[in-house]
C-alpha cells in the first residue's frame, strides 16, 4: 500500500507546501515548495524502480537530491547524487557519483540530459548533452547520448580489464542502435586471443545481453547494432593465452 501526503497553501495563491509519497515504511519521494521551485530528495530505491520500466535493472544504494521549476512547456532539474554505489553490470565498475541537469518538454515529447558527470570507482564519464524523443504513448523514437571517457577501469568476466580515455556516441532508433567512437586504451589486461572470432562473439554477445535485460520487447533493445570504435593503446597490452 502507497500513501500520498500533499500540503498546499491556498493563500494568496495555489503553492505547494510539502509533498510526501511512500509505501508506508520507506519514503520513495519528498518534495518541498521553494520561493521559486521546489526541491527534495529521491532514494536509490525509487530510481532503480524508474529504470527498470526502461529495461535496465542497476543493483544499489544512494540518495538524490533534486531542485527544479516549471517551465513553459514542462519542468526541468538539477540533481545530484553524492555517495552513490551502484554497480554497472558485466564492467566490475561502481558508479560514486551523479550530477547533472535534466529538462522534460511535454509538448515536444523531449527529454534533454546537459552536463552530467558520473564518478565510477576509478575516472569519469561526461555527458554535456544526450537527448530522447518520445512518441504519444511515451515509447522512445529516438536518442542520442555521446560520452567522453577519463581514464575508466572496465573489467568483462576474468577476460578483460583496461583503463580507458576517449569519445562515444550512440545513436538509437527504433530496430536500429549504433555505437561509434575512438578511444585510447591506457592499461589493460586480455586473458585469451582478442583477434579470435570466438572471443569476438563472446565478448559482443555478452554487452548486448545485458543492454537487453529486461527489455519489454521481444527483439530486445534494437534489431540490429552497429559497433565502429577505432582504439590506439599507449602501451603494449598483455595478453595471456594457452600459447602465450
Amino acid at each position: 500500500n502507497h500513501r500520498a501526503e500533499l500540503v498546499c497553501a491556498l493563500q494568496p495563491a495555489l503553492e505547494l507546501t510539502q509533498l510526501q509519497y511512500g509505501d508506508g515504511q520507506t519514503a520513495l519521494m519528498t518534495c518541498a515548495g521553494t520561493h521559486d521551485g521546489f526541491s527534495g530528495t529521491i532514494p536509490y530505491v525509487t530510481v532503480r524502480r524508474l529504470t527498470q520500466l526502461a529495461g535496465i535493472d542497476l543493483q544499489g544504494t544512494g540518495e538524490c537530491h533534486y531542485e527544479g521549476a516549471l517551465a513553459p512547456n514542462g519542468v526541468q532539474l538539477k540533481f545530484d547524487m553524492p555517495q552513490a554505489n551502484i554497480r554497472v553490470p558485466m564492467t566490475y565498475s561502481v558508479i560514486q557519483k551523479v550530477s547533472g541537469q535534466v529538462a522534460a518538454d511535454v509538448s515536444a515529447h523531449t527529454l534533454t540530459l546537459r552536463d552530467c558527470v558520473v564518478d565510477v570507482y576509478k575516472g569519469k564519464l561526461l555527458c554535456s548533452q544526450a537527448k530522447a524523443c518520445f512518441d504519444e504513448q511515451g515509447t522512445v523514437t529516438y536518442a542520442h547520448v555521446p560520452l567522453i571517457m577519463q581514464k575508466c577501469f572496465f573489467g568483462w568476466r576474468k577476460d578483460f580489464f583496461a583503463q580507458i580515455s576517449g569519445g562515444l556516441m550512440v545513436t538509437y532508433s527504433p530496430h536500429h542502435m549504433k555505437l561509434e567512437g575512438a578511444c585510447v586504451i591506457d592499461q589493460a589486461y586480455v586473458r585469451g586471443n582478442p583477434l579470435s572470432a570466438e572471443f569476438q562473439r563472446d565478448f559482443f554477445e555478452s554487452a548486448l545481453s545485458s543492454l537487453n535485460a529486461g527489455s519489454s520487447s521481444q527483439s530486445g533493445i534494437s534489431d540490429e547494432v552497429v559497433c565502429d570504435v577505432s582504439y590506439a593503446t599507449k602501451t603494449p597490452i598483455e595478453i595471456k593465452t594457452p600459447f602465450l
